[in-house]
């Protein structure tokens, strides 16, 4: 493990919010569910997952480490 100040932020925030919003609305699930051939008729909430609207989510991190002085 390493730490790379200033190296990706952004990208990182975008991958973790892709990551969080597949898991919330089973996309991954759903993608092995239709090529199973498992998706034989239509229903509103087959697959349909949980908002991530109006949810509280907690971070946990050690944020910024920086040596020297103040």
């Amino acid at each position: 493990m390493t730490n790379t100040p200033e190296v990706l932020n952004e990208t990182t925030a975008d991958l973790t919010f892709a990551l969080l919003l597949a898991t919330a609305r089973r996309i991954p699930e759903a993608v092995d569910f239709v090529k199973e051939n498992k998706w034989s008729t239509w229903s509103p909430f087959l697959m349909a997952g949980s908002d991530v609207h109006h949810k509280t989510l907690g971070i946990v991190g050690m944020g910024e480490y920086r040596t020297g002085g103040c």
